[in-house]
């Protein structure tokens, strides 16, 4: 995705914190699961550490064959001559092997001093496991550790018009928003579906036609197969929060900052992009549908399982869930007029006929409230 092509308002917050951070010389790492679109915000990062005159040095791990070429060059700089900030921004060390990750953190740890450097780690690095595994600290303080944040509905949906467009297709609010339902915000899972809802998907769209496009996105896609060989080498206790998903449950979030997160299996599913933590704070969901319909494949193989089914279903419970949200308001509602008028009086109002309305004639006024007596 082109990254000046459409800007995210909702991750401004996330540019500032991370380059205030920076700016004050202190190391800092922004999390984030795989297809967030972290690195694309690099771009925007460089560009406010560039306006606030920090020297930025680029160290994209998975661009280089192999680690020991980005350890040369890591070695090869020159120290700072100066009070100028000096920052590394170090991307995808989550993806090298064990044994190149450690004699990353020693090339690291060793030449910093030197250089005068700190450093920004991006990625799905866990920053407890680090610092347990390797004694290697990512970020100087807890507040200079950041979680990418949820991108909001609007901003998700400017980015899959963003990714349409660059790859030559045309998508319409049908095919947006089960897309939203299917991808939410692992924008790479979004860019693989253009290759299969290519060219012009705005009108004369069928259900079958679109079920097996879809179908065959599920069943081929390089990144739906990544999410796949993902679940099958997950710990067992990974799985067993999976299996508690599948069945309707929700692992308890106490926190909504991954920090602050304890349960080394719920921080391994949420920062390899199977779990997210709910829009109501106490628990965690599935990322999206697609997540969900690979995780019942995987556990309950002998149900076969259709996307459209799936997808009608959730739909279902979505409706299902608001309409609790206008009970538990009622419930509340009822409850602040016991409590106001007393147990008695608020039953009598209950109970007393009203000219067979159910709306008391008052509350059709301008003032809803009858005069004080």
């Amino acid at each position: 995705m082109d990254a000046g092509a459409v800007l995210l308002t909702s991750l401004d917050q996330t540019v500032e914190q991370v380059s205030q951070r920076l700016v004050a010389k202190q190391n800092a790492a922004l999390v984030a699961a795989p297809g967030c679109g972290s690195t694309t915000l690099l771009v925007r990062i460089r560009a406010s550490l560039t306006q606030q005159s920090a020297d930025i040095i680029d160290f994209d791990l998975t661009a280089e064959q192999f680690i020991s070429n980005s350890i040369a060059r890591l070695s090869q700089l020159a120290a700072v001559t100066n009070n100028q900030a000096r920052v590394l921004v170090i991307d995808h060390a989550a993806r090298l092997a064990r044994e190149d990750l450690t004699r990353w953190f020693e090339a690291v740890r060793d030449n910093s001093p030197r250089l005068g450097t700190t450093c920004l780690w991006v990625g799905q690095l866990d920053s407890r496991l680090v610092e347990h595994d390797f004694g290697f600290q990512l970020h100087s303080s807890p507040r200079s550790h950041v979680s990418f944040p949820l991108l909001p509905r609007h901003d998700a949906l400017a980015a899959y018009r963003c990714i349409a467009e660059s790859h030559g297709c045309k998508w319409g609010e049908a095919i947006l928003f089960l897309l939203l339902d299917f991808c939410g915000n692992d924008l790479a899972l979004v860019e693989s579906a253009t290759e299969y809802l290519y060219g012009d998907w705005s009108s004369k769209l069928y259900d079958t036609t679109v079920w097996d496009r879809v179908a065959r996105w599920l069943a081929h896609s390089a990144r739906v197969q990544e999410y796949r060989a993902l679940i099958r080498n997950l710990s067992d206790e990974c799985k067993r929060y999976l299996t508690l998903v599948r069945l309707g449950g929700k692992p308890l979030c106490r926190r909504q900052e991954l920090l602050e997160e304890v349960d080394n299996a719920l921080r391994t599913l949420c920062l390899n992009g199977l779990l997210i933590p709910n829009l109501l704070p106490g628990f965690y969901q599935i990322r999206n549908l697609t997540t969900l319909y690979l995780v019942r494949e995987a556990f309950s193989p002998e149900i076969g399982h259709e996307p459209e089914l799936l997808f009608r279903r959730m739909t279902n419970e979505r409706v299902s869930q608001l309409l609790q949200d206008v009970e538990s308001m009622l419930r509340y509602v009822l409850l602040a007029e016991f409590q106001i008028l007393g147990g008695e009086a608020a039953f009598g109002n209950l109970i007393r006929p009203h000219r067979g309305r159910f709306i008391w004639p008052h509350l059709h006024h301008k003032n809803p409230f009858p005069p004080a007596c």
